[in-house]
């Protein structure tokens, strides 16, 4: 349908000016002079409907659905005017579409639906317009990712989450990566409590083997290790796909002196060695971590054991780094 708008059309300019800007009075006008309310923008593939949903002008959606715009038209993205109206969480244009029979299905950019959308953005209101719609929560974008995972990697909150659960979204399902909504949360620790609270896995790990307490610990993130640790519902000594245990991680992560200390006192293993044999004390020193160093030597870390890359000690690669070991006293390393 939308082909047959593809020309560049006079009336645009006009149309979409007045959809764009708060002009009601225009845009009654141009419907009045019988301009076609359906004519695409050239540029983007956007009618005025797509521009007025999405810049909650609910007056302006009304007029032109009453005038016959066509709900149905996907622009350049493939996205509707509910799709707009979603990204945007303008809940009276949500309304306005789902009463004139628009789809809360569609699929846009990434193969993302309007829930998707609301989901990214934490629009919960609108998020729950589409929910009582009858939107799919467990319809899945490009890479797998409900929009459980959408809100939990955009950082969207736990009341967005918690509307998603409600409905019945699936708390531990995984995109195409392995990621569970838990593991997209990563960079948020309100999400991250909340999910653990509601029974998420932390035991799940991703396709490449890592856990929640892993991407914590790679990460930096204190308090996410902390709560974690406190929940006693994991493995700390799991490894990823590498043989990479969250004790490497923090090892080889600047500033994570307490994420090391923490992951020790809970029964890390000190000398567990990754797929290419190297401890923690190994990546410490290859990182020029000279704090970590210390505190894994401090534990007692074995220096003598060799990786199997080059038969290196810590030694060796703390050596070949120029780090710490330079100026550490010989005594300090027996």
């Amino acid at each position: 349908m939308a082909s047959n708008y593809q020309a560049f059309n006079p009336q645009i300019p006009s149309i979409f000016d007045a959809a764009l800007y708060d002009n009601y009075d225009e845009v009654c006008s141009l419907i009045q002079q019988n301009v076609d309310v359906n004519a695409i923008n050239p540029n983007t593939g956007a009618t005025a409907l797509h521009m007025a949903s999405g810049l909650e002008r609910g007056r302006k959606v009304k007029i032109l659905l009453e005038a016959g715009a066509d709900h149905s038209i996907v622009d350049d993205l493939h996205e509707t005017p509910m799709h707009q109206a979603a990204i945007t969480g303008n809940c009276e244009a949500v309304k306005l579409l789902l009463e004139a029979g628009a789809s809360p299905h569609g699929k846009g950019r990434d193969d993302s639906t309007p829930t998707h959308m609301a989901a990214w953005n934490g629009h919960t209101d609108a998020l729950k317009l589409l929910i009582n719609a009858g939107a799919d929560i467990h319809a899945v974008d490009e890479m797998g990712q409900t929009p459980l995972h959408v809100a939990a990697n955009h950082g969207a909150g736990p009341a967005t989450l918690q509307i998603l659960l409600k409905a019945g979204g699936d708390i531990n399902a995984r995109s195409d990566s392995g990621e569970t909504p838990l593991l997209a949360a990563g960079g948020y620790d309100d999400m991250v409590e909340f999910l653990v609270q509601e029974g998420a896995d932390l035991e799940i790990a991703d396709n490449n083997g890592m856990t929640a307490l892993h991407i914590a610990a790679r990460d930096g993130v204190r308090s996410q290790v902390q709560f974690i640790l406190d929940t006693n519902r994991f493995e700390v000594n799991g490894k990823t796909k590498d043989g990479m245990t969250s004790l490497h991680f923090a090892a080889a992560k600047s500033y994570c002196e307490d994420i090391t200390s923490l992951l020790l006192d809970s029964g890390a293993n000190i000398d567990e060695v990754d797929n290419d044999g190297n401890t923690a004390l190994h990546l410490a020193c290859e990182s020029w971590q000279d704090s970590v160093v210390k505190i894994l030597l401090d534990k007692r870390a074995d220096t003598e054991k060799k990786n199997q890359k080059n038969g290196e000690t810590p030694l060796h690669v703390a050596a070949r780094c120029r780090t710490y070991w330079t100026n550490r006293p010989s005594s300090c390393v027996a």
